[in-house]
């Protein structure tokens, strides 16, 4: 695992789904991308800085740290993760699906940022 950030919470560049005002609750819609937090989702942050040209702009995650992890078992942005089996070639942590309702609530361990499949590295949020 590479932790990129580490804190409480820290500013993320963002692709924005829609023109979302400053301090405006926000989840993960897909990769690297955030919209507003309607009662779907898991809540990530707020908007610091409204979207420029582009359609990126800032949010304050909420968060002790970003990082990349190796994919055990296929996720999607925004979904929630556990970590899994450590790569048993190169002792990496790996990362698979948290299931709510199967998965022990203190499994759960954060949300994706970017997905990915089986052995592909995902950007995640640790919670």
């Amino acid at each position: 695992m590479q932790v990129l950030k580490s804190d409480v919470h820290f500013g993320v560049t963002a692709v924005f789904a829609a023109d979302l005002d400053i301090d405006t609750a926000v989840r993960i819609s897909a990769n690297k991308t955030v919209d507003k937090h309607g009662g779907t989702g898991t809540f990530i942050g707020v908007v610091t800085a409204k979207r420029n040209a582009n359609n990126n702009g800032t949010i304050d995650v909420v968060a002790k740290h970003h990082a990349r992890c190796k994919i055990q078992t296929a996720v999607t942005a925004g979904q929630s993760f556990k970590f899994g089996a450590v790569d048993g070639t190169t002792g990496e942590n790996r990362i698979a699906p948290w299931v709510a309702g199967t998965d022990a609530i203190e499994l759960r361990a954060g949300v994706v940022w970017v997905g990915g499949n089986t052995g592909d590295t995902a950007e995640v949020f640790i919670q």
